[in-house]
């Protein structure tokens, strides 16, 4: 299995596997990416983003964990920062970080049987 997707725009990969904080007989996965400048601007909300960061700053670090306490959802946080976002339906997560962030976190669920984002 590719626990790591490297493109020139950005890079994620698969940081942490560790039993589920609520529930021990499940896993969580915790990811950490960094999202190029060029990488943003293709985004839908590629302003919003845009605005995090610093000029001088090519990029952003973020963690991606998806864990029974997210609803099977992501969770992500700039790295650093002391509090993040839960995104409440797949459709969101996408438009946050993008198809490929998002694929790559699917694939990463899919294979190691980790719920994400499940049908109701």
């Amino acid at each position: 299995m590719e626990t790591q997707q490297n493109t020139q725009t950005f890079t994620i990969r698969l940081a942490e596997i560790a039993p589920d904080f609520d529930d021990p007989t499940r896993f969580e996965l915790t990811f950490d990416a960094s999202l190029s400048r060029a990488y943003i601007a293709t985004l839908d909300c590629a302003d919003d983003v845009l605005d995090l960061l610093d000029d001088d700053c090519d990029s952003i670090d973020l963690l991606f964990n998806v864990a029974s306490r997210h609803a099977d959802g992501l969770y992500a946080i700039i790295s650093g920062d002391h509090s993040g976002d839960a995104y409440d339906t797949l459709d969101d997560a996408t438009y946050a970080f993008g198809r490929l962030i998002i694929d790559f976190i699917a694939d990463t669920c899919e294979l190691l049987n980790v719920p994400f984002y499940p049908a109701i």
